[in-house]
């Protein structure tokens, strides 16, 4: 299942740099997107943002919220602050729809 497609503007790095968190859902599904840390690096380039960044994203079972959500039905992975690591965290967010079954709600 493609729910992210490749070039989005809100998949790109440049997104990120501002230090948005980016919240979507599909169908039973919601996940989450943010650069860690999430500072506004547009504005504040300070190098020490930079060291060791991180592209974080979450997974959950609808109806709530993510901070409403129990912790245990919160799936998260993170890769590097690069274009790969986009592209990885992308396609990572389409598997899990695929892969574990939202079709249920658990509250």
């Amino acid at each position: 299942m493609e729910i992210i497609k490749e070039g989005e503007y809100y998949i790109t790095l440049n997104y990120y740099w501002y230090g948005v968190t980016y919240y979507g859902s599909y169908k039973n599904m919601r996940f989450m997107i943010k650069r860690e840390p999430s500072a506004n690096l547009f504005y504040n380039s300070d190098e020490r943002n930079n060291a060791d960044a991180k592209i974080v994203g979450k997974v959950w079972p609808e109806p709530f919220c993510l901070e409403k959500t129990k912790p245990e039905l919160v799936i998260t992975e993170e890769y590097p602050f690069t274009e790969e690591g986009i592209e990885e965290l992308r396609q990572w967010i389409n598997n899990q729809y695929d892969k574990n079954d939202y079709s249920d709600i658990r509250l």
